[in-house]
């Protein structure tokens, strides 16, 4: 009986012996769940598994060390877009160069004029809104007076030289030419005694949208008027005026 019984306990011995050594060689270094196994440190998949660095997995792939997820997993290192994707530094359209054209039309593209001081070889930029009410005459590329600079860019108008051009465009006369589309006849005398005039003619001028009057009160009069108006207002209005130095300041 007792060599039964240690039989037996040999047997239970030797099993469990057999169950640790599968246990050591499972779940030991390469084993079944040790290191490099389903869970341990590296399993899964191994350092740098399935996409590489950058890849769909991260370095240490689907489970990282003890299980779980992997550090950094989901997106490794610039995974997605990389640094600077999508459009590069610079991205988008730079000016563009342009040579003003007074027959061509535009060079450029939409609501754009050619900006070529002296009439030349400019840049195509946005035509502006916004206009001062000073006078600053410009002549522009097509020859025509700006009240200045800030009217003949509003006008997609390149400005060819400070002040007024040399050759001015004329309008009224006996003929009663009319000025190009947007300007407006500034019918100027001298003085008071030249008012009778028939038949004046004067001077073509591109004028700012809203004029408004000098600080120190306007000293240019209609001729007629018992008060004085100031320059601006009197070329739109396309009446006969002349400088005063009476009007009051």
């Amino acid at each position: 009986m007792m060599r039964v019984i240690g039989v037996c306990a040999a047997v239970v011995m030797i099993a469990a012996c057999g169950s640790n050594t599968g246990s050591g060689a499972g779940g030991g270094s390469g084993g079944g769940a040790a290191t490099g196994g389903g869970s341990g440190s590296g399993g899964g998949k191994a350092t740098g598994g399935g996409t590489g660095t950058g890849g769909g997995a991260a370095t240490g792939g689907g489970s990282g060390i003890g299980g779980g997820a992997a550090a950094g997993g989901g997106s490794g290192v610039g995974g997605g877009s990389g640094a600077g994707g999508g459009s590069g530094v610079g991205g988008g359209t730079g000016m563009a160069s342009c040579t003003w054209s007074v027959d061509a039309g535009t060079p450029c593209g939409s609501n754009q004029y050619c900006d070529a001081p002296g009439c030349g070889v400019g840049t195509c930029v946005a035509i502006p809104v916004a206009q001062t009410a000073n006078k600053n005459p410009v002549c522009g590329c097509n020859g025509l007076d700006y009240w200045n600079a800030s009217v003949a860019a509003s006008g997609g108008m390149a400005v060819k030289a400070a002040g007024v051009c040399a050759t001015a465009v004329f309008c009224g006369g006996f003929a009663g030419i009319q000025c190009p589309t947007g300007a407006s006849c500034g019918y100027r005398v001298e003085s008071a005694s030249e008012c009778n005039v028939s038949d004046a003619s004067g001077k073509c001028w591109v004028l700012p949208k809203t004029c408004v009057a000098p600080a120190i009160g306007p000293v240019t009069r209609a001729c007629g008027s018992v008060s004085c108006t100031d320059e601006c207002n009197l070329n739109k209005l396309g009446v006969t005026w002349y400088p005063d130095s009476t009007c009051p300041k």
